[in-house]
């Protein structure tokens, strides 16, 4: 059995990938996004105490040891191996002196002895022991079969008509040796006859191929229509964790290769099954019409088997190869432009275009060396296709000659039927290398899928409305089970209508504990009480509808001003105005040509940083929420704004949390929490914290 390669998705976990594929290897079925789920991701990755952990978590044994390169082959494998002194692969084999080797990020690989010295850094772990396997092999089948199952009366459809599509193929061989061999019974019945023969078989197979077109367009349709919007839906449903540590970039390229699933789906699968069905039918008539020409076919069919195996054996290795360097290339292209006034500022154009280049080329490599390897095998396997007639002419010939019962007609209605025959034998070999590819691309959307959406961390007691008090009780959160505490046993109060302040250092926890109290990620231990109930068991739809959050990362979306403070409510312009005005932020819409209707590009690219913060905050109270939360909300603005900003947030009539690194606006709040290294320091007035708080004197004479 071998082991199935699992890719890390984020660049902190190639640790928990080796661990992932060597329990699916010797234990039980394992997915990559299980163990992500359970043990998170620490920042910078796993190390081997950890890996051992979670390997004992599953009744697992294993062993660390550190070793040279030569000893390496007197270590069970495989075996999780320590790489370049900062990443894990896992060691499959050494056969020869060639190391068999998955890289989590990059795919399976073999590499010589010179190679592997210089990247092994000599510390492996290894498994202790047999354990019973309990794989489940037909993970990518069921997918695939739940697809085509969910849509059945369609895909029977396309299946009927694609019979009678074949059907009518099969009577040409027949009708071609009938004519051959009994031309004067054609010439007695008339040329009309034959014509109308013809006209009859055309007509059938235009027609039934034209319905099954029909029907393949509808089927795509469909199942475009059903994959699109369960991932999609899916995805927006996912923790917000889920997307800390992934490349967006790959993610797209992941959400895109959807299509090109669909298309294997329906084009490949569907034409597989029928495929094997005609290709029975094909051979009970060659046999019906001669054995020994039947024979020599299978032979033939043989050679041209091995051919398109070995081509699939090396393209199955390059094709991963490939999608990895594809994917890559896209994400760097997707940063460039993310970063493209970064480049510019430093006038590091060259040396960007360097990097990419160096991509790109990597990406045509693989493709090059795939082409270059299809060309010898196809090559080989398309030439003897090419002789085929010939040699059955050549030799149905020679036996008609010698005596055998073999007409002119069967010869030729033979060598007919034999081409049919061995043309969806290569399209069901040459079928895996696609149905492999997307194999690779139908793990990657699994990743997505497998993923649990945070509502089921969650419960659901809908929320009619709040007063706004907040209560946390011995918090404490990590972001990953091996990750150190950024809190620990935190515990304080915030009464509804207050105006709270949290300031510290840069990396204090500032910005992670606003994401804990409005629900984005979760605490490790402790409670947090939203007017006295724990935020865990309410419906978190209907919690966040009544809260309001903007953080530092927060976007703009192309489109109209309108559509990004709706984002799709149903919100009259009239309702907008009342929030403008009431805010006094109505100058800001005025003073767009356009007003409501000013084209907003993607991001907001065409705005400045405090015009954005300023939609953003517009966006956030047209729900009017209980509890707002806030994360450096005015950082990009100018002073005079910046004021504005801050005498509309003392105004609001609810509980409002504001993170700020500017001590000289958190003064006028109610509360200032003060955290150094994941504890709170002081949590009081300013005239109180300016007395008796040593972080906060510090923090504020430092302003």
């Amino acid at each position: 059995m071998k082991i199935k390669f699992q890719q890390q998705s984020e660049h902190s976990e190639c640790g928990l990938a080796c661990v992932a594929m060597l329990i699916d290897y010797f234990s039980e079925n394992m997915r990559l996004t299980y163990l992500r789920q359970r043990y998170g991701v620490p920042n910078g990755g796993y190390n081997f105490a950890q890996m051992t952990s979670i390997f004992n978590d599953y009744n697992i044994k294993t062993r660390c040891v550190h070793l040279s390169y030569d000893k390496i082959s007197s270590v069970p494998m495989p075996c999780i191996a320590f790489w370049k002194k900062k990443h894990f692969v896992i060691i499959e084999r050494v056969i020869r002196n060639k190391y068999h080797i998955i890289d989590p990020a990059i795919g399976k690989l073999c590499l010589d002895e010179e190679d592997f010295k210089h990247f092994f850094s000599q510390a492996i772990i290894y498994i202790d022991g047999t354990y019973p396997k309990k794989r489940d092999n037909f993970r990518i089948f069921k997918y695939f079969l739940k697809k085509l199952i969910k849509h059945n009366k369609i895909v029977f459809s396309v299946l009927s008509v694609s019979f009678i599509v074949q059907l009518s193929v099969l009577l040409i061989p027949y009708f071609i040796r009938s004519i051959i061999d009994n031309t004067p019974v054609w010439k007695e019945q008339g040329f009309s006859v034959l014509v109308l023969t013809l006209i009859m078989i055309s007509l059938l197979y235009f027609g039934t191929n034209h319905i099954k077109i029909k029907l393949i367009a509808k089927l795509q349709t469909t199942i475009d229509r059903d994959s699109i919007t369960t991932v999609i839906s899916h995805l927006l449903e996912l923790p917000y964790s889920y997307f800390t540590n992934r490349n967006k970039g790959e993610l797209v390229y992941t959400l895109n290769s959807n299509t090109y699933v669909r298309q294997v789906l329906i084009e490949q699968v569907i034409e597989l099954i029928i495929n094997f069905i005609f290709a029975v039918l094909y051979l009970v008539a060659m046999f019906f019409i001669n054995a020994t020409l039947t024979y020599i076919t299978l032979i033939l069919v043989m050679f041209i088997s091995v051919s398109i195996v070995i081509n699939s054996v090396y393209n199955k290795k390059l094709t991963q190869n490939e999608i990895m360097s594809l994917s890559n290339s896209q994400n760097y292209v997707n940063e460039i432009i993310n970063n493209i006034s970064t480049i510019k500022s430093t006038a590091s154009q060259r040396n960007i275009f360097k990097k990419w280049s160096k991509n790109f080329e990597e990406q045509l490599f693989y493709e090059v060396k795939r082409a270059n390897y299809s060309s010898i095998f196809m090559n080989f396997s398309q030439s003897l296709q090419m002789l085929y007639t010939l040699i059955i002419y050549v030799v149905g010939i020679q036996l008609s000659q010698s005596g055998m019962e073999l007409t002119l007609g069967s010869i030729v209605g033979f060598s007919s039927i034999g081409v049919s025959f061995i043309s969806p034998l290569i399209s069901i070999l040459s079928s895996y290398n696609q149905i492999f590819s997307i194999s690779i691309y139908v793990n990657r959307l699994l990743d997505i899928l497998d993923t649990p959406v945070e509502a089921m961390e969650f419960g659901n007691y809908q929320i009619e409305s709040l007063s706004g008090k907040i209560e946390v009780r011995n918090l404490s959160f990590r972001y990953s089970k091996f990750s150190s505490d950024i809190f620990k046993n935190v515990t304080f109060s915030i009464h509804e209508r207050e105006k709270i302040a949290i300031i510290g250092e840069s990396g204090s926890g500032k910005s992670t504990l606003l994401k804990l109290l409005s629900g984005f990620y979760k605490p490790s231990n402790g409670l947090i009480l939203v007017d006295q109930q724990s935020m865990d068991k309410f419906d978190l739809e209907s919690f966040r509808k009544k809260i309001g959050v903007i953080l530092q990362e927060d976007r703009l979306f192309s489109g109209t001003l309108r559509d990004n403070i709706t984002l799709g409510r149903e919100i009259s312009d009239e309702e907008i105005w009342n929030i403008l005005l009431e805010s006094q932020l109505d100058a800001l819409v005025s003073n767009f040509p356009l007003g409501l209707d000013t084209i907003i590009s993607e991001n907001g690219n065409n705005l400045s940083g405090g015009q954005r913060q300023k939609i953003s905050l517009i966006r956030t109270l047209i729900s009017k929420p209980s509890i707002i939360f806030l994360d450096e909300p005015t950082s990009s603005m100018d002073v005079l704004s910046e004021k504005q900003m801050m005498d509309l947030i003392f105004k609001l009539d609810c509980t409002v949390v504001v993170v700020s690194h500017r001590i000289s606006l958190v003064e006028k709040f109610d509360k200032i929490l003060v955290i150094k290294d994941g504890k709170i320091e002081g949590f009081d007035s300013h005239d109180k914290l300016i007395k008796d708080c040593p972080t906060y004197i510090s923090l504020y004479y430092k302003k």
